[in-house]
């Protein structure tokens, strides 16, 4: 019928008729025509008026209009209303009354929705799907689960049951609800879990490639856990999945194989007859009358009258052949339900092992005693493995590798470039593996320069103040910082020793121009093989072509370092730079070099030591002093007005027009329990005194006596701030100053005029930002403002008229204030939120223009916002889920959410990232993200209220209870909060927004 649904009125006080007409607008059917019957003749509608719209699918007309003879109404009343189209399509409808209105109405049953042949079994729920109903007036959907309604009026075309038990049966009932609250018949899906038995053997696992089973040899042996269902009564079935790899090299089953060539036989020996037998794509499956009862052991075996040529195991020797069981009842429509169910790889033939697994060579993790250019492998684990392979860019370099690692500074490696590292493993029968999958290694360079000190040849020698160990011109540049790391002399008869007092402070490591260097992330050991090694980094990076020197400082006790006390020509040392990346994880060596051969011989000298080493040495230039002259909007404190609260709070007062203050380094009360703070109208810092220790530790302690902190913190001129944003804007997107932009530098200033700044903050420094009067605050925050004109959305909290904020670095900073335009979200009851989260860009648009405010959001995308509303960074890479691949986009928010407790997966290994996430799910990260940013993790819940409370999972309940009380979500309506439906992008948007407020 093409006139879908009538619904007409008539008021016999007034003779006005109303009402609303729909029909498929997929049909060529034209405008429907409404007349009525009265004592069975029929009548037109006086100034009848149809008026159109198109909603989705269908065209909806409203009807208007008055009975053309009310009289003869009134006497013989409306029999019905006849609707019609072109294509003569005719609906009659009859009436029902309510005091004077008559209302005809027809709005039939909706079709029951289409369930899928397939559904996904998990370890904790079931998922179901069906197809859409055709409906264009659809609710949405009631899911029944064994007569029990769990989901009311749902949008989405699947459903998540969880608290599934092994061995038990699930009915699924699925019905799809119209406007109207009418109903249709239901859809239905029977789902019985099953268990894993209690014991299988395959037997099948060792024999040789190609081998034929013969009379008497067994397939499989096995223990059910769980009886199939006698009462059915209709038997019960056995499929094997014969051994297989990659569907194509499986075993062979002879076509004429028969039920008499197999036997199933029980622990008491009673065998039971195969009533059917059928063979598949490398399957068998055998059918009995009786039932398979749990507790009792079964084998299926070649039966004695076989030939020994039905079956035939593959070809190839291989470890990875698959292979399974499965136990099912058979019901009396045919259906096989399984009970029981186990699959697992065995090996066929004696196969070449299977490859190890090359963990990165990219960064080379220091707490390995071992400096070098290391890479590191995970074997099978095989028992008969009796080494590994080494490739180079598929050259051999080493044979029979024990250990798990290999150093690849003992072979020809390309200097400067990657290099692709594969090993393989070797077994004891002389079959080698494939390789490896393919990893990079960087080949470090050898330093320009490299010199040990004639100290380090003396035998028990103790290095003294001023001492040299080592000097070295680097040859490839680091950026950020560098790792120096030491591997004292050893020989595998003796080793140098270090002293457990050993600490940073017992070194000094000095440029050719006599400028210090802090080092920072001190780290020693000694090897249980009696290895001593040290590290440390530099808070600057080593320039290539400058000469270094290290040397044992004035605060040494001469104790820490002690010289082998064996002589011998065999000993060996070695050097190592790198460029540390993640402490102390990690580190990319880029200048290496092992020394051999070094010959350690008794003391000829006396004395105590102090004397430097050999080589040459490059004085510092020292400039003449100058008297320092105030610079306009310079502030230049002298320490006694330096002066340190009841707060630990060193402040000093920003006057009108500054840009810099100076003050003097060497002043007491600026240490590391102190806090320097900069006030002043505009603009406002706190500068935590492990910054400042970190700032003095910078220069040398005689430097510091006369050097100056410099703070400076400049406006950008207005044209500068606008040609910065002109190249961030378009016809969606509107950036505009909020407040003045800030250039900030902090550095520290010798007595000679050299200056060395501190890039990074070992702790965030606290800077405030005025705002213009009138700033928009739900679109305004503080932003890093790259050279290049890059925004980074920094954060911030306001505090009146003014956003906190803290950082890590020093650069240009801003209150800005970003206007996103999405042509969907216009008018959308969400739009003042999703604006204000793609200001602080924590959600973006599907487009430049395009937001999809009513899409649905996946576990991964709400998941990254989370992440990105709380700042958070994982800690580590890699992924704690197999569904999540490292390159994933979403991989890292994933990892971080997992170590910072907001997210468990749907299993102990599976995230299920694209999967829509459904609202409890939503109310249960989000009140562990409430959680872990405010500390509050008990909070008292009301009772919920909700009409489908009893659709909520017992595992959400408690979360939801909160979430809601807490105000972070509410209910899709007042009496419903929807917990099995899937949020959309707005929804998401708002809950966040929520969090943050």
């Amino acid at each position: 019928m093409a006139v879908e649904k009538v619904k007409l009125y008539y008021d016999s006080h007034t003779g006005q008729i109303h009402g609303a007409i729909y029909q498929d607008i997929y049909r060529d059917s034209g405008v429907p025509s409404v007349s009525y019957l009265v004592n069975g003749e029929q009548n037109e509608i006086h100034d009848l008026s149809l008026t159109p719209e198109e909603l989705g699918k269908e065209a909806f007309y409203t009807v208007s209009g008055t009975v053309y003879d009310k009289t003869l109404v009134d006497q013989y009343g409306i029999d019905a209303f006849i609707v019609e189209d072109l294509q003569d399509q005719r609906t009659v409808l009859n009436s029902s009354v309510t005091e004077n209105v008559y209302t005809y109405n027809h709005d039939p049953q909706p079709a029951p929705p289409q369930l899928s042949d397939t559904h996904d079994i998990y370890t904790d729920h079931i998922r179901v799907f069906w197809e859409e109903s055709p409906e264009f007036d659809l609710a949405g959907y009631h899911v029944y689960v064994n007569g029990e309604k769990v989901a009311d009026t749902i949008q989405n075309l699947d459903y998540r049951y969880y608290g599934i038990e092994q061995g038990q049966w699930y009915y699924f009932e699925i019905t799809a609800i119209d406007y109207g609250g009418n109903e249709s018949e239901p859809s239905d899906l029977s789902i019985f879990i099953s268990n894993e038995f209690e014991s299988v053997d395959f037997h099948m696992d060792g024999y040789d490639a190609g081998h034929q089973l013969q009379p008497g040899e067994k397939l499989i042996t096995f223990t059910a856990s769980i009886s199939t269902l006698d009462e059915r009564d209709f038997g019960s079935s056995i499929t094997m999945w014969m051994p297989c790899e990659n569907q194509i090299d499986c075993t062979i089953i002879n076509n004429s194989i028969t039920a008499d060539d197999l036997v199933i036989e029980d622990q008491n020996g009673s065998q039971y007859e195969i009533i059917e037998l059928r063979i598949g794509d490398n399957m068998i499956t055998l059918r009995i009358d009786d039932e398979i009862t749990a507790g009792t052991t079964y084998s299926v075996k070649m039966s004695e009258v076989s030939e020994g040529n039905e079956i035939t195991l593959p070809l190839q020797a291989s470890q990875k052949y698959f292979i399974a069981i499965i136990v099912q009842d058979i019901s009396s429509n045919g259906v096989f339900y399984a009970t029981d169910y186990l699959y697992n790889f065995i090996t066929i033939g004696n196969p070449a092992p299977l490859h190890p697994s090359l963990l990165s060579g990219e960064y080379q993790a220091i707490d390995r005693p071992l400096i070098g250019m290391v890479m590191e492998w995970i074997g099978s684990g095989e028992e008969d493995i009796s080494g590994y392979h080494v490739y180079v860019n598929d050259e051999r370099v080493a044979e029979g590798i024990q250990e798990g690692y290999f150093d690849f500074s003992t072979v020809p490696i390309i200097k400067g470039e990657k290099n692709k590292i594969q090993v393989s493993a070797v077994d004891e029968a002389g079959q080698e593996s494939e390789k490896s999958g393919i990893q990079y290694l960087y080949g470090a360079g050898n330093f320009q320069e490299l010199q040990i000190s004639e100290h380090m040849r003396k035998n028990q020698y103790q290095l003294h103040k001023g001492d040299e160990i080592v000097r070295f011109v680097p040859s490839v540049q680091t950026f950020g910082g560098s790792r120096v790391q030491i591997e004292l002399p050893y020989s595998d008869d003796d080793s140098t020793q270090i002293d457990s007092e050993f600490t940073a402070d017992d070194l000094t490591l000095t440029d050719q121009f006599g400028n210090e260097y802090t080092m920072v992330h001190f780290y020693y050991s000694t090897t249980e093989e009696g290895l001593s090694y040290f590290s440390f980094d530099t808070t600057t990076e080593l320039e290539v072509g400058v000469e270094y020197t290290l040397v044992m400082s004035e605060d040494s006790s001469g104790s820490e370092i002690i010289l082998p006390a064996s002589e011998g020509h065999d000993y060996t040392m070695k050097v190592a730079i790198s460029e540390y990346v993640v402490y102390p994880t990690h580190t990319y060596l880029t200048d290496y070099r092992k020394i051999n051969n070094i010959s350690i011989q008794p003391e000829t000298s006396t004395g105590g030591g102090g004397g430097g080493g050999t080589g040459v040495f490059i004085p510092p230039v020292v400039n003449e002093e100058k008297e320092q002259e105030k610079e306009e909007g310079t502030n230049l404190v002298k320490e006694d007005s330096l002066q340190t609260d009841d707060q630990g709070k060193v402040k000093v007062s920003l006057g009108k027009g500054d840009k810099k203050v100076l003050l003097p380094a060497a002043a007491k009360s600026l240490n590391k329990n102190s806090k320097l703070s900069f006030e002043g109208d505009e603009f406002a810092a706190d500068i935590p005194g492990e910054v400042l220790e970190e700032l003095q530790g910078m220069v040398t302690e005689e430097e510091l006596q006369d050097a100056q902190i410099s703070f400076s913190f400049e406006p950008v001129a207005e044209e500068q701030t606008q040609a910065l944003l002109k190249d961030k804007q378009n016809s969606h997107t509107q950036i505009k100053a909020a407040g003045d932009v800030y250039e900030l530098n902090l550095s520290i200033l010798t007595k000679t005029g050299q200056e060395k700044k501190l890039s990074t903050f070992s702790k965030p420094i606290t800077i405030k930002l005025k705002a213009k009067p009138g700033a928009n605050k739900d679109v305004a925050g503080v932003y890093y403002i790259g050279d290049d004109g890059e925004l980074e959305y920094v954060g911030g909290k306001w505090e009146g008229n003014t956003l906190v904020v803290e950082v890590n670095h020093f650069s240009k900073y801003a209150v800005l204030e970003l206007n996103k335009q999405f042509t969907d979200v216009e008018g959308h009851w969400a739009q003042k939120v999703i604006q204000s989260m793609a200001a602080k860009q924590i959600i973006s648009g599907k487009s430049e223009d395009r937001f999809a405010p009513n899409e649905q959001v996946t576990r991964a995308e709400f998941v990254s916002l989370l992440v990105r509303a709380l700042g958070l960074k994982s800690e580590s890479k890699g992924s704690s889920f197999t569904d999540v691949a490292e390159g994933a986009w979403y991989a890292g928010s994933v990892e971080a959410a997992v170590q910072a407790g907001i997210v468990t997966g749907t299993s102990t290994s599976t995230f299920t990232p694209d999967a829509n996430i459904t609202r409890q799910e939503m109310a249960i990260m989000l009140l562990r993200a409430y959680e872990k940013r405010t500390g509050h993790t008990s909070v008292s819940a009301a009772e919920l209220t909700f009409d489908d409370v009893n659709q909520i999972s017992s595992w959400a309940t408690e979360s939801v209870q909160t979430i809601v009380s807490l105000g972070l979500m509410n209910g899709h309506s007042e009496q419903h909060f929807n917990p099995q439906g899937h949020a959309t992008r707005a929804e998401s948007a708002q809950v966040v927004y929520n969090l943050l407020q």
